[in-house]
């Protein structure tokens, strides 16, 4: 089981920090507008000039498994329990919540077993399931129509790790103050019916990686950060506290925020990317592949490439 490296990832979205006027989107020479106002370009699109990749300390980040990592191996069945907090406020998940686990790690439309089990949040905003050992799994915490500041937004989790015995995984939610404080503080919008996909980068010693850009893909086209208040944009978390001036993931928290990206039934692939050494240009270092959903945020565990992407996974070509 490796560390609980942002199981809360708390104050993962402010990562949208990064996305002021001193945050500007990537330059493409083949950069089209779509009808939105947002724009995209091809896979071999430009990045922006990045620093060389670090951890704290300034030293080299561990990539020794890169592109041979696989996914953590399934145990026996345990009793797991999740303590629900809010990224921000820190509350605890309302009494009666319904959440959705995927012991299979993919989300699907509907909560059916055996993949997935519908449990409810207790008034400690807590949640029990059996799950395997040491695997990932998938969370779905259902959206909330009620008008308070804690009532959850819809909020998915992928690569949530399983303890190695019967123990708590603590996991987050976004309220409904989080995600309307947010792009607002940044002079933007967000725009109803999008997705929020937020994270963290760690290299294969579980630390979290400085220098890196988040790249969001769909069916090949990547989803550039546009300028105005409605377009989609990326941004980053410097330390404790949100920064506008971030232009990529710091050594502290490695965390990173795309916004206002349109919900459609295909996923999008969402890739870190980073210059290895001086001199060099910059590469693919990790990915994942999530799907969308209304009004939501995503919050996924990014790490090094791995060797087992599912068949037909952008991630693997």
């Amino acid at each position: 089981m490796t560390k609980a490296r942002g199981w809360t990832l708390a104050c993962a979205v402010l990562a949208l920090a990064g996305c002021g006027s001193d945050n500007p989107a990537p330059t493409d020479a083949g950069m089209v507008v779509d009808t939105d106002g947002g724009a995209t370009g091809t896979d071999a699109g430009s990045t922006p000039t990045l620093p060389v990749a670090s951890v704290m300390g300034g030293g080299a980040p561990d990539f020794s498994c890169l592109g041979t990592r696989t996914a953590p191996a399934a145990g026996a069945e345990i009793a797991v329990t999740a303590a629900f907090t809010e990224a921000v406020a820190g509350s605890t998940l309302p009494n009666g919540t319904s959440v959705d686990i995927f012991r299979s790690n993919v989300i699907s439309e509907t909560c059916a077993a055996p993949d997935c089990t519908t449990v409810t949040a207790n008034a400690m905003g807590e949640v029990m399931a059996m799950l395997p050992a040491s695997a990932w799994f998938a969370y779905r915490v259902a959206g909330s129509t009620a008008t308070t500041s804690s009532a959850p937004v819809t909020t998915i989790g992928y690569n949530r790790g399983a303890p190695a015995a019967a123990g708590s995984a603590g996991q987050s939610y976004i309220s409904r103050q989080t995600i309307g404080l947010i792009p607002g503080l940044f002079g933007r919008m967000r725009v109803p019916g999008t997705t929020i996909v937020s994270g963290a980068i760690y290299d294969c010693a579980d630390q979290p990686i400085a220098g890196t850009i988040a790249r969001v893909f769909r069916n090949g086209t990547e989803i550039l950060s546009g300028t105005g208040a409605m377009d989609p944009f990326a941004g980053y978390f410097a330390g404790a506290t949100p920064s506008m001036r971030a232009r990529n993931t710091d050594a502290m928290a490695g965390r990173f925020a795309f916004a206002n990206i349109d919900v459609t039934p295909d996923p999008v692939r969402v890739e870190l990317w980073a210059v290895r050494t001086e001199g060099a240009a910059p590469e693919r270092i990790a990915c994942e592949e999530v799907q969308p959903a209304a009004d939501a945020v995503v919050i996924i565990t990014e790490l090094p490439l791995r060797a087992d992407y599912a068949a037909g996974s952008g991630c693997g070509s």
